[in-house]
């Protein structure tokens, strides 16, 4: 069996500053040989679902995106019959909390691409890397946890430039205008809102858009296509209500600014919620919502009155 890694290089964020690393990504790449050639509990039956049973004959791992918690790879996999596929690995890039939280994000996409699978990312399976410390004893090393995920071969990270509107995160970046901005905004929503159970009371945490959970496609006009790729934590006891005043309260500090995923627009969240919805149920959620907000249960949305959204209600 051929391994190969390429692509080894300092990777930086928005702004520059070169990602910070806990272990070399040469330590990563021999602890990944070595549980492939010995016992293989998750990278190989991945790639078998897809390719089907021949033997695995080659793996190419190029390093493809980073942030502070994880490291991406794309994995190209060939077995004897010549087949091949892409693949995503994604690698902890530390042990104990950040490990534990990768294995919840991996958790969390089964589920989430279970009630929308054209809306969030396939995951395959996962497990544990075992990376041996420098000068240490093999029972000192760090078990790292790692996971197995469909590659979106047509999208690119989503981000957030310095005029707090969406670009595509690639080499050369390609912003998207503000219409376009307002449109994502709308899809975001939309996938939120598939995610949510009714039965269970359980959604998506609102995404961390500026950590890079969601994939982009390319488009000149129009909404872009996208794709959730993480969700870290799933929240409890939710109603369409308490989802909405999440979306309207949420935002982060980005530069000197604050983002909000919160639309410009109250017809854009109704146009999202209609898309994931249907007309109806999309009514009575933001009717629930806005008599949350005049009974006082919640703050009026920061950007527009609560009686522009009404209009889109019963």
């Amino acid at each position: 069996m051929k391994i190969r890694w390429t692509g080894f290089r300092t990777l930086h964020d928005y702004w520059g500053q070169a990602i910070p690393r806990y272990y070399n990504l040469d330590t990563l790449a021999n602890a990944v040989e070595w549980t492939i050639k010995r016992k293989d509990p998750f990278i190989g039956p991945s790639v078998r679902e897809v390719l089907g049973t021949p033997a695995v004959s080659q793996y190419t791992f190029d390093l493809f995106q980073e942030s502070k918690y994880q490291v991406t790879f794309r994995m190209k996999a060939s077995n004897e019959k010549r087949k091949e596929a892409m693949f995503a690995f994604v690698a902890a890039k530390q042990e104990g909390a950040v490990s534990k939280a990768a294995r919840a994000e991996h958790t969390n996409l089964v589920t989430l691409h279970e009630r929308a699978p054209k809306h969030v990312v396939q995951p395959f399976r996962g497990g544990v890397v075992f990376l041996p410390r420098h000068r240490g004893k093999a029972k000192e090393g760090r078990q790292i946890y790692a996971f197995v995920r469909q590659w979106l071969g047509q999208y690119h990270e989503l981000g957030v430039n310095k005029n707090l509107q969406f670009f595509i995160n690639i080499q050369h970046p390609q912003a998207f205008s503000r219409e376009q901005t307002e449109g994502i905004k709308g899809r975001i929503i939309d996938v939120i809102a598939r995610t949510y159970d009714p039965k269970s009371g359980d959604c998506m945490e609102i995404p961390q858009v500026t950590s890079g959970d969601f994939m982009v496609m390319k488009a000149k006009q129009g909404v872009p296509r996208i794709k959730l790729i993480a969700c870290r934590r799933m929240v409890k006891r939710m109603t369409p209500a308490k989802i909405l005043n999440r979306i309207a309260q949420n935002n982060w500090k980005w530069g000197r600014e604050m983002f909000s995923l919160l639309p410009e627009q109250p017809g854009t969240v109704f146009t999202g919620l209609e898309a994931a919805l249907g007309k109806e149920l999309a009514r009575v959620w933001i009717t629930d919502y806005c008599r949350a907000v005049e009974g006082k249960t919640f703050p009026e949305p920061p950007t527009w009155p609560i009686e522009e959204l009404k209009r889109f209600g019963y």
